[in-house]
């Protein structure tokens, strides 16, 4: 068994902020899973030499408290009860330590999450621009960046619904449980066709203007 700690395949420095940050230089999760691997052999190994002293000076000092030769008050010196809990397992290293390399690589993980949806958020706002454009509205006049999405979603919204209405008569609608014979809602009034429910139109699970979702809901 060797003796030296496995070492850290990554390197570190400081980014020389004005509140400098470590740095870790060729880390990744692959890396970080693969040492702690081997470190845990290692521990693995220098724990079960040290049990393994433990337990032979345990039953040592067992075997003079039985001979009459060692005896204390309690029937058993400190040193075998602490002995006994180590060959037992109750000192086992814990698994809940997070690491500063762990938590590096949460940090730049989760600004490459923010940053890529940021991105996103961007490409989409650009598009409902171009959309809310090529449907004559007036970039500066009849919207701005900040609630372009908003209005192209909204416009979107209308233009579904009035598709809707020329498809069919009666709509279903969620929440439709009228107690007695009911055709449904024509998506105009603001009733269902037997009068028990209101009902009105209402955008669905991910609506957006290039998908467009719309639905009859009671309220």
């Amino acid at each position: 068994m060797s003796d030296k700690r496995p070492e850290k395949p990554w390197t570190s420095r400081s980014d020389g902020g004005f509140r400098a940050k470590t740095v870790f230089v060729g880390l990744t999760r692959e890396a970080l899973a693969a040492f702690k691997t081997t470190e845990k052999a290692w521990i693995n190994e220098q724990l079960t030499e040290i049990l393994t002293r433990r337990k032979q000076a345990c039953d040592l000092v067992k075997g003079l408290e039985a001979s009459g030769l060692f005896r204390l008050k309690v029937g058993r010196t400190a040193f075998s009860t602490k002995a006994m809990e180590f060959y037992n397992g109750a000192c086992t290293p814990g698994e809940t330590y997070t690491t500063p390399e762990e938590k590096w690589l949460d940090e730049q993980e989760k600004q490459s999450h923010d940053e890529t949806v940021k991105q996103s958020q961007i490409a989409y706002r650009d598009k409902a621009v171009c959309w809310l454009i090529a449907r004559g509205k007036r970039y500066g006049h009849d919207f701005t960046v900040e609630g372009a999405i908003g209005l192209a979603e909204q416009i979107a919204f209308e233009e579904a619904v009035a598709r809707q209405k020329t498809i069919w008569m009666w709509h279903g609608f969620e929440g439709q449980n009228c107690d007695g014979p009911c055709d449904g809602w024509n998506g105009v009034d603001q009733r269902c066709q037997c009068g028990n429910r209101r009902v009105s139109w209402t955008q669905g699970d991910g609506h957006t203007f290039e998908h467009p979702s719309v639905y009859g809901e009671a309220y």
